[in-house]
């Protein structure tokens, strides 16, 4: 008869022990990454480099998908962006990035 409470009470100090049962960033990364959008200078640049834009941002980031436009060339929102994967997009000749500056 004692043996539901006992469990209860182990699961619930297992919740308050593990309340994120699901990997985390840690806020030193998040704050060296920065929101960015990008498009591409044209329908042909935007055909030719948006394979490669796309497997830049998830590498960088992990997401799958983000928001986009439905324009020609579209205009992108990925996930904030780590310095480094800003810097791979911006060396690609047609590719157009500008920072995202929230205003406080």
């Amino acid at each position: 008869m004692h043996a539901l409470p006992i469990l209860s009470l182990t699961i619930l100090a297992d919740a308050l022990l593990n309340p994120f049962q699901f990997p985390t960033v840690p806020i030193s990364t998040m704050t060296d990454r920065k929101k960015i959008i990008y498009t591409f200078d044209g329908i042909e640049e935007w055909q030719k480099l948006n394979h490669t834009v796309t497997v830049i941002v998830k590498e960088d980031t992990g997401s799958e998908s983000w928001i986009s436009d439905r324009a020609l060339p579209p205009t992108s929102h990925p996930p904030p962006l780590t310095l480094g994967g800003i810097q791979k997009l911006q060396d690609l000749d047609g590719v157009i990035v500008k920072e995202v500056v929230e205003e406080k």
